[in-house]
């Protein structure tokens, strides 16, 4: 009777209204599958942390310290060994140490698998890496999400070492033998070769090298007068990094586990409401209500969470010294666990979610690509084109400190598949940037111009040959 009812009318229906057996069944599943989902989350958070620490007993069993000759001779079942914890790292294991990422946590976690970790780093999250042991990170140095580091390969097996308070920024790779020098910058898209050496207080973007590490005069000034940082400038009293360490992973975490919920539970709450009240058959036509529904919801609180942890993220921030960066870090790793909503990409849902997010969207927009955390300070005009994986970074990593600065996209631009813009710079109404290609800071592709390149420069004219 009850299963019947449940399938036909739902538990309202019941002949012998709440006081029937229906009713009173219906209800407690109601009532359990939504506080299964209610705490779904903190549970997940907990074994999410455990599985993260039982990945350094389980990477020594499977891949040990590798070696120039382990490589060579390793054959199959070494190769199926490292590709077996390249995967479990990848997979569902990727977003479990994001809410520890930037922190000293993290670091622990890092020395732990074999990484040589300095003092007070910030290494950020979406980090990509099997050979742990053949990391070396010195004091104080920055690095961004999206870094690869690739210190085995079969010709040849060397340590990645980056140097005391150099930045590496989003999307570089790091093969093996590659060392990054003192106060040195990696620019978007730059790649290490193997065993290549970027110079002390050099600026590097993609293969080009944009300042040269200069002289020991030259140097010597910089730290004088304050242009260059080294270690102990940037160090902090023990007692604020903890504070800022503590602070950070109970706000991280209460945040990530929060928007987890909101995911998962205002739909299944609808749905269950539907199936429960109307029956499966008529509570299934409900779905796209519910659909639309929960994912108003969702925006809704996304909207009202950006606005209560960084309104306006414009500006400066240093990292570990104040919680602007703090409070940035965490809404760019928070867009990363419901993946930007990348499903609704090219749609009018994911222009208005933009446009409820900060994001000033004209009329008749079509994004494939993304807008990291700082929405408010990207500007789309109408028609515009943003192409599968091209991205609008509104910031950088420079020296111990997150700037943020503003990207206009005019008219009728176009930004190529897997191209990137970078903050304060602007395309006026016309443009192109062709595929694989980056604007950097600061500057503007002119009206009607298509540019290409890393770093994007005015595209030759393509030659035509006939015979």
């Amino acid at each position: 009777m009850a299963s019947h009812t449940c399938w036909i009318g739902g538990a309202y229906r019941d002949p012998l209204g709440k006081d029937g057996e229906t009713y009173t069944l219906c209800h407690t599943l109601w009532w359990a599958l939504t506080i299964g989902l209610a705490i779904a989350p903190a549970a997940g958070f907990i074994t999410a942390s455990i599985y993260m620490w039982l990945m350094v007993p389980l990477k020594w069993l499977m891949v040990p310290k590798m070696s120039q000759e382990k490589m060579q001779n390793g054959g199959l079942w070494l190769a199926w060994r490292r590709h077996a914890f390249k995967c479990l790292m990848a997979g569902p294991f990727q977003t479990i140490v994001w809410q520890f990422t930037s922190t000293e946590v993290f670091n622990a976690w890092l020395r732990a698998l074999g990484s040589k970790v300095g003092r007070q780093c910030w290494l950020s999250e979406m980090f990509k890496c099997s050979e742990f042991e053949l990391y070396e990170v010195e004091d104080t140095a920055s690095v961004c999400s999206m870094v690869a580091v690739y210190g085995a390969t079969s010709g040849l097996t060397a340590r990645v070492k980056l140097g005391e308070a150099c930045d590496v920024t989003n999307d570089c790779t790091l093969m093996a033998g590659t060392t990054v020098g003192k106060n040195a910058c990696l620019g978007v898209f730059t790649y290490g070769a193997p065993g290549q050496s970027f110079e002390d207080y050099s600026i590097t973007l993609g293969g080009f090298k944009l300042r040269s590490g200069g002289s020991a005069a030259d140097i010597e000034a910089g730290l004088t007068s304050g242009k260059f940082e080294n270690a102990a400038s940037r160090l902090l009293p023990m007692w604020q990094y903890a504070i800022y360490n503590v602070l950070y992973i109970i706000g991280a975490n209460c945040i990530f586990t929060l928007t987890s919920f909101m995911m998962t539970v205002p739909g299944a709450v609808l749905g269950f409401y539907a199936f429960f009240h109307y029956g499966y058959f008529l509570g299934a036509a409900f779905s796209p209500a519910v659909i639309v529904g929960s994912w108003v919801i969702f925006v809704a609180y996304l909207a009202l969470l950006k606005k209560l942890v960084m309104a306006d993220s414009g500006g400066q921030h240093a990292i570990f010294k104040s919680f602007g960066a703090g409070r940035w870090q965490m809404l760019c790793i928070n867009a990363h666990i419901y993946a930007d909503f990348n499903g609704f990409k090219g749609s009018l849902l994911y222009n208005w979610y933009l446009r409820a997010m900060g994001t000033k969207v004209g009329n008749d927009v079509f994004c494939l690509g993304g807008v990291v955390a700082e929405y408010e300070q990207v500007s789309i005009d109408d028609g515009a084109v943003i192409a599968d994986g091209a991205f609008l970074l509104t910031h950088t990593v420079e020296a111990r400190h997150v700037k943020i600065r503003p990207i206009r996209i005019g008219k009728q631009c176009t930004v190529g598949a897997l191209s990137a813009v970078l903050p304060d710079a602007a395309m006026e109404d016309g443009s192109t940037l062709q595929e694989m290609s980056l604007v950097m800071k600061g500057e503007t592709v002119p009206r009607g111009a298509s540019w290409a390149g890393v770093p994007a420069s005015p595209a030759l004219p393509g030659i035509k040959y006939s015979l």
